[in-house]
């Protein structure tokens, strides 16, 4: 008899671009699948959600809201779900499902594997706020069966707080890239125009700050050279940047764009690629681009400098504006060949040890081992 598996998400956005794949394979592998959502504002999910090959649920919540009463709300919610449906296994991704689905789950014994994709805003917020959260893993995942972590200082950092330890923790990179659908297109590189690419959501935790006025002494420097911004001001949280702020900063040599259903096409426009986060999961975004064979700057962070080396791009300091354009100029005064090399490099790495079929047989070998 086919498993029941029900997996928590905290928006649509996330389960269309970075956890399609995985449902896929999940469903190939004859196990029934549900998703559940707080909400289906992906107007593409939307629009196909009957012929996914996955159910959808809604149970409607708040992600940001630090209330005790709607997190109650939801609490009760999940409970009545989790107990009315016959599910053998349930799997969790993002903070806010990881912690408040688990907690409920003490109470009903189901199998549960929670997934780390990042320690989130909280981790780089205020001491208190991390005091609590970290005290709210420690008892949800009390009886997880198994946190997997995309990078190996997450969980160095769990084991170190009392919260998993070796035996019910593991490590496996990222999501998985598609890199059929993210195929590697060849860049004739050209020092007389240099594009730029951010692609994200529209956060301070994400280095935003510090790209702009990075760029904008690149740009007063080298006329050549644009900054494009893909992605959206993300309302629900509390790192994310204003209207008035993108508006602005908006201009022709950086330029907002929105938020992008065709990635893949921006990216193949672009020389290279940055992301100046101060802490990630594992970035797809820098997946995407190391993939299609762009170069690539990123901050010498957890969840970054998995993806970068030398030989396919330049890591840089966390919140450290000089050092940013240091390794923005270095890239600019590069030999076209050397920046060909990093490209191909960046590909290679992918197909190595990021490409979707490796992660996906991991995540799934851990499934089949708690479901036997």
């Amino acid at each position: 008899m086919a498993k029941n598996l029900i997996i928590f998400s905290n928006s649509s956005t996330n389960i269309i671009n970075l956890r399609n794949n995985f449902l896929n394979s999940l469903s190939s592998k004859c196990y029934n699948v549900t998703v559940s959502i707080p909400d289906t504002e992906n107007k593409i999910i939307f629009d196909l959600r009957h012929k996914l090959n996955f159910k959808l649920s809604i149970i409607k919540y708040h992600r940001s809201t630090l209330s005790i009463y709607k997190n109650l709300i939801y609490l009760i919610k999940i409970y009545k779900y989790l107990k009315k449906n016959n599910n053998d296994l349930i799997i969790t991704f993002t903070v806010k499902p990881n912690i408040l689905v688990s907690f409920v789950n003490l109470f009903l014994g189901i199998r549960i594997i929670n997934v780390i994709t990042g320690l989130g805003t909280s981790f780089l917020n205020k001491y208190i706020i991390k005091i609590i959260v970290l005290f709210l893993y420690r008892i949800s995942f009390y009886k997880s069966n198994l946190v997997i972590f995309q990078n190996q200082s997450d969980r160095n950092y769990f084991i170190k707080k009392k919260i998993v330890n070796y035996k019910n923790s593991k490590v496996i990179l990222g999501s998985g890239i598609n890199t059929s659908y993210y195929k590697f297109f060849p860049k004739n590189f050209d020092k007389k125009n240099i594009n730029f690419l951010y692609a994200g959501r529209l956060l301070r935790d994400k280095g935003i700050i510090e790209l702009i006025k990075s760029f904008k002494i690149i740009t007063n420097q080298n006329p050549q050279v644009t900054l494009t911004i893909a992605g959206e001001i993300d309302e629900g949280n509390p790192s994310s940047l204003s209207h008035n702020f993108v508006r602005n900063n908006n201009s022709r040599k950086i330029n907002f764009v929105g938020y992008s259903y065709n990635l893949r096409d921006l990216i193949d426009k672009s020389d290279c690629c940055i992301l100046l986060s101060y802490r990630e999961g594992l970035s797809n975004f820098l997946l995407e681009s190391a993939s299609i064979g762009r170069p690539i700057i990123c901050t010498n962070v957890p969840g970054c400098s998995e993806i970068v080396d030398n030989s396919n791009g330049f890591l840089c300091l966390p919140k450290n504006i000089d050092d940013t354009v240091d390794k923005i100029n270095k890239f600019i005064n590069l030999d076209n060949n050397i920046k060909k090399k990093m490209s191909l490099k960046g590909r290679e790495k992918v197909l190595q040890f990021f490409d979707d079929k490796i992660v996906m047989k991991q995540f799934i070998n851990e499934i089949d081992k708690i479901l036997k």
